[in-house]
Parts: C-alpha cells; structure tokens; sequence
C-alpha cells in the first residue's frame, strides 16, 4: 500500500474514532494534499528536522542498551529523563546548532555509560513505514524481541525521508535515461 493510499485511510479512521474534527495534516513537498489554516514555517520545519534526529539518536540508544542492560531499568529510567530535558529544549522558540550538537553527544555518551552485558544478537526490523515504528501496527515486536534477549534494529526515521528525496532524484534521472536509445558493445 502505498503512502497516498495510507494518507487517505487516515480521515476516515479518526472520523471511525469519534474524532471527526481532528484534521489529518500531509506531509509531502509535492503538494497532493492541501491543508487549510496550517503552514508550514522555517521554524517549525526545523523543530520537526531537529525532532527527528533527536528521536532517531534516542532511539537507537535505547534500544541498542536496554536487551543488555545489567540493571534491569535503567535504561528505561535514562529514556525518561533524557526524554523530559528534550521535551522542554523542543518548546524554545530559538535552536542555536551548537547546544543541540552538545545534547545529542551527551545523549550518547549517557547511554553508553550504562552497564550492558554482553551483546548477543540483533535482530532487524524492516516492513513499511507504519509498521515499523508503530508499536500497535507490529504486536510490540520491539519488545518481544528484547525479551527474548536480543537488540531491534530499527531504520532510523530520517533515513526513510532521505529515501524518500533520492527516490524521486532517481525516478527523474531514470525518465530522463529511458528516452536515450540503448547501445550494446559486444
């Protein structure tokens, strides 16, 4: 299924819901879809980049040390007060680079100070967008998996976007090569 044919799911499931007046916001650079009485500004672009980095980075922290945690917990317990020192630098109105660099090292080196066990095995998470970071959309496979003793790999959100923009460069690249005649050397 593809993401037009999802993003259309979407407004029926919340009116499914009882949330007929929740709007589902689209967000493409191709303008399928128009979204009155939001826009999307320089500055609330950049939460959401930072946003996602940020999300990306404590993610793969999180689930890289919490199957071999040696205290059952703490990785959780990091999680949740790196995620409140986030949560409150996402609501300044201003991101200067340089704090953010600091805050995504430190997240890191954190992590890392926890003590782990040894590292066994990993086990990937690959399948659609939905189904990989919606927890509800894979049966908790994320936590089924780290009970069984082993790390979720899971692709990092950005990349998706980064996937997203190359895949057009090369639709186009390919459209333009298709109408060039094939010539083989043997």
């Amino acid at each position: 299924m593809s993401c037009i044919e999802l993003y259309g799911l979407y407004p029926t499931c919340t009116c499914k819901a009882g949330y007929p007046d929740v709007p589902v916001i689209s967000i493409n650079l191709a303008s399928l879809e128009k979204n009155p009485g939001f826009k999307f500004t320089p500055a609330l672009v950049q939460k959401g980049m930072y946003g996602l980095v940020f999300g990306d980075i404590f993610l793969r922290c999180l689930y890289h040390v919490r199957p071999y945690e040696a205290e059952p917990g703490s990785a959780n317990a990091m999680k949740n007060g790196k995620k409140n020192v986030l949560l409150s630098f996402h609501r300044i109105n201003s991101f200067p680079t340089a704090p953010i660099k600091k805050m995504c090292r430190e997240m890191i080196r954190d992590f890392d100070k926890l003590p782990i066990l040894d590292i066994q095995n990993q086990e990937s998470v690959s399948s659609a967008i939905l189904v990989k970071f919606a927890p509800a959309a894979n049966n908790h496979l994320v936590e089924l998996l780290e009970s069984e003793g082993a790390e979720a790999v899971v692709p990092d959100l950005l990349d998706f976007f980064l996937y997203c923009f190359y895949n057009a460069n090369f639709k186009d690249s390919y459209r333009i090569l298709r109408t060039i005649p094939l010539t083989f050397i043997y």
